[in-house]
């Protein structure tokens, strides 16, 4: 009886002192500042597909799971719990009680669904929609070619059920992309722990949400995100003071505490692919025949991390062969096979003002001089290029971070029917192996044959892939907690807080 009281006063002691801490870092407290060099933001959770609204989005909305901000391990968001049938097909969600939107409007079972389907009644407006495909009849209704009844998710009280065509051993990590989110019909109404107040070309500015369900552990009161003209004025900025966080481009030389620079290697890759729309380059062999031309190992020296292949190495994911040989026999031969034997065509290359791609188009105008296959350089501007349809040109530059840690979200981007697809390169056979690989539910299994996937890709000829990414982040974490680099670079909002004259606890920081 005494150890148990003493147990017990220790552990209310314990609580006592967490919850003091709490109120004294909510006593601390003052608005974050960040700058991004963005432009054209679409805070659209639905539509949008760019890494920063996606940071941004991080505050607005709230779905089923949440990033944890270090490991980006799934956490419980609107949710109290959930279970999973023995095949891995059926998921069941319960949702927390007492949840509700920043309008006072409860957050239920119902709205997860509303939310979903209204993601897929978008159809290819919607980046992400096609990742629910995996739900039995959402493929059809987010093609016109079903209703919203025939999609498996059924709603029973506060319990979410979705059945799936597949088993899904990552429908957990899929879900914590902002596109999942629970979603309001009505205009500036939010599910996140802040509330966009305002967005003007330069600034936005957003509050903290008082009936988001965790509002007591968040303390950062609101949040400006200023929308700058590029490096120079963010590093200024930052130097300055008036900014505490660069969430996108500075200048690392330029910052004075050059302990605040965090430089991440991130689950991405940077590749050239070819966006096919008729012409020479919907066979094979020719898109094969410009690949081995390239130099390869003279455009990957100025890479920190060069890649020869798409998916992000992890762990239990077999290394493949990747695309790296320089061979301009090989490429004429292959030519003439494709019934090109004296080249004769061209093709196209829009960029922007960037040296990076200034290099890159320069690089391959050379390479395939010898062939007699003309690249023609077009430069376009800034808000023209990001614009850009996927049929305006012939070669465009990617960098894609993956939206949770899954070869899957690599390769989503060339399945037939994805949303994401933007090259227009369909394999019913590559089709056919992600459709296999999602069958095991042993991880080992399933990545093999997610490899076998990706060395068809490569093989096809589609993608030159280039590099992985790193990014850097200036941020002062002497002042600011609850921020951590991590491999998706996605930091949400409602961790952070400025330490100032806060006592710390040694289990306080995540």
């Amino acid at each position: 009886m005494y150890n148990f009281t003493k147990k017990m006063l220790a552990t209310i002691f314990l609580l006592l002192a967490i919850s003091s801490l709490f109120a004294q870092i909510a006593e601390t407290q003052k608005e974050l500042t960040v700058a991004i060099s963005a432009n054209n933001l679409n805070l659209n959770p639905h539509t949008s597909s760019y890494s920063i609204e996606a940071q941004l989005l991080t505050a607005l909305y709230e779905g089923l799971f949440t990033y944890n901000p270090i490991s980006l391990k799934p956490e419980k968001g609107l949710v109290s719990s959930y279970k999973i049938s023995r095949d891995k097909k059926t998921w069941t969600f319960t949702m927390r009680d007492d949840i509700y939107f920043s309008d006072g409007t409860p957050i239920t079972a119902q709205t997860i669904k509303e939310s979903w389907l209204s993601l897929l009644s978008l159809g290819a407006d919607a980046p992400y929609a096609s990742l629910l495909d995996c739900i039995k009849g959402a493929a059809d209704y987010r093609k016109g070619l079903g209703t919203a009844d025939g999609v498996k998710i059924s709603v029973n009280e506060n319990k979410l059920t979705v059945r799936l065509t597949t088993p899904m051993t990552y429908l957990d990590r899929l879900l914590c992309h902002h596109a999942f989110s629970a979603v309001s019909e009505n205009e500036n109404v939010y599910s996140g722990a802040y509330v966009l107040d305002s967005v003007t070309e330069t600034e936005i500015h957003m509050t903290k949400n008082t009936l988001f369900y965790g509002a007591d552990h968040v303390y950062i009161p609101s949040i400006k995100v200023l929308i700058s003209d590029g490096p120079k004025e963010n590093t200024y900025l930052f130097n300055t003071g008036d900014v505490n966080w660069i969430a996108d481009d500075f200048n690392g030389e330029g910052i004075y505490n050059q302990e605040s620079i965090y430089d991440s290697v991130l689950f991405g890759t940077q590749y050239l692919f070819f966006s096919l729309h008729g012409g020479p380059l919907e066979n094979p062999l020719v898109r094969n025949a410009l690949l081995s031309a390239v130099p390869w190992d003279d455009i990957r020296t100025i890479f920190n991390i060069p890649a020869d292949t798409l998916v992000f190495p992890i762990t239990d994911y077999p290394s493949i062969p990747g695309i790296g040989d320089t061979d301009l026999e090989l490429s004429k031969e292959l030519l003439e096979e494709a019934g090109y034997p004296d080249g004769g065509f061209s093709v196209s290359f829009q960029i922007t003002q960037s040296d990076l791609l200034d290099f890159l188009a320069n690089e391959l105008k050379k390479a395939w001089e010898p062939l007699n296959v003309q690249l023609n350089i077009q430069k376009v501007d800034s808000f023209s290029y990001y614009n850009m349809d996927y049929s305006e040109s012939d070669i465009f530059l990617y960098s894609w971070i993956g939206d949770f840690s899954d070869p899957i979200t690599f390769l989503e981007l060339f399945k037939s029917d994805s949303n994401l697809n933007v090259s227009n390169w369909k394999n019913d056979n590559f089709d056919k192996l992600i459709e296999e690989a999602n069958t095991f539910t042993d991880s080992v299994k399933r990545y093999e044959k997610l490899a076998e996937a990706e060395q068809l890709l490569l093989d096809d000829g589609i993608l030159l892939p280039l590099c992985h990414l790193i990014t850097q982040n200036c941020i002062d974490l002497t002042e600011i907690g609850g921020w951590f680099p991590n491999a998706l670079d996605m930091h949400p909002f409602k961790y952070m807080y400025f330490r100032e004259q806060v006592p710390t606890l040694s289990n306080w920081d995540l």
